[in-house]
């Protein structure tokens, strides 16, 4: 079983970004419990380049809208965004790991 900080990526890589396996042509983390990063990422990048998509859109709507970027939000109103975008990543890693503890089952 994979260490649960990891996350299969939609499309593997062209080639590993460690400079040790495309030297070498092999794979030299894959054995063991930590997969290769060109068909894997971290959940930690994932979110950082999810929150860098975020940011790249709040600057386009920023960019088109310029009164949007003086407003202030309440208080309440951020908690409410920010509940709001927990939910949705909470469900997404609900429905990851359910997919993922179904794979388990059939094999």
């Amino acid at each position: 079983m994979l260490h649960p900080c990891w996350i299969e990526r939609e499309a593997p890589l062209a080639r590993c970004p460690k400079a040790s396996c495309r030297r070498s042509g092999t794979c030299k983390k894959e054995t063991g419990k930590l997969p290769c990063e060109r068909t894997h990422e971290t959940k930690d990048a994932v979110r950082y380049r999810i929150a860098a998509k975020l940011d790249k859109m709040t600057a386009e709507l920023h960019a088109k809208n310029p009164e949007l970027k003086n407003r202030v939000i309440s208080e309440y109103e951020l908690e409410l965004k920010l509940k709001s975008m927990k939910a949705l990543l909470q469900a997404s890693d609900e429905a990851f790991c359910a997919s993922e503890r179904a794979k388990q089952k059939k094999a």
